[in-house]
């Protein structure tokens, strides 16, 4: 019997850790692009933000989900863009094994001091 429940939790510690390791994927994937849309301004830029945003969709908590779907739909609302990046961030703090996630946050290259940061235009395709 102690072999059968360690082997259950052993599974669930594993699958626990493939989810957390999914959702930290597409949470620093979405973060790098955000960033990159936000300097950059491309139709590429815009379309890695729209990968990253399909794949928090597959693993994202509601809430994140739709400070997201907020984001894109602010582009010309600044006060509403600011709302939905708090949003996202306090709610992707809340979700399971949050430390891990957000601590590691998008920093910008240093080619990227002093350039102006455009208004962040998002498709809606």
């Amino acid at each position: 019997m102690t072999a059968f429940v360690n082997s259950w939790l052993s599974q669930r510690s594993q699958r626990d850790e493939r989810a957390f390791r999914e959702k930290q994927s597409a949470y620093v994937g979405l973060l790098e692009a955000y960033h990159r849309a936000a300097v950059e301004g491309t139709d590429e830029t815009s379309k890695a933000f729209a990968y990253w945003q399909m794949r928090c969709e597959l693993v994202a908590p509601e809430p994140v989900r739709d400070a997201i779907r907020r984001i894109v739909s602010t582009n010309e609302d600044r006060a509403g863009r600011e709302r939905a990046d708090a949003d996202m961030k306090r709610d992707g703090r809340r979700s399971k094994h949050h430390a891990l996630v957000f601590d590691a946050s998008v920093k910008p290259d240093k080619a990227d001091a002093g350039r102006q940061h455009r208004p962040l235009e998002f498709s809606q395709t």
